[in-house]
């Protein structure tokens, strides 16, 4: 049935700039999502600093982010250059990635 399928989602984002020149903030995020026809919901909810950094080399930018998963109860952090990415929990977990 249709009614099995719906889902229904909300999700927020605040953003609390810590430096003058928006380069140092922390993000809070939040997400809800309910599927009345399979009674599931998840829930996502994080807490993020981030620091920019213009030109660390010629032409390159770079983005230090550590953040708290609260749902998952679990810290990542990421490196994000121009089009290499770092990912990681600090325990187990790591990932490389390549935006072409």
């Amino acid at each position: 049935s249709i009614r099995a399928q719906l889902s229904y989602g909300a999700s927020a984002r605040k953003t609390f700039e810590l430096s003058s020149d928006g380069l140092l903030s922390v993000d809070l995020k939040a997400a809800y999502a309910y599927a009345p026809g399979r009674k599931a919901h998840m829930w996502k909810s994080k807490l993020e600093l981030s620091q920019k950094i213009f030109n660390f080399t010629e032409d390159q930018d770079l983005r230090l982010q550590l953040g708290y998963d609260l749902a998952n109860k679990q810290p990542y952090g990421q490196i994000r250059e121009n089009n290499w990415t770092l990912n990681t929990n600090f325990r187990d977990t790591w990932s490389i990635s390549y935006d072409l």
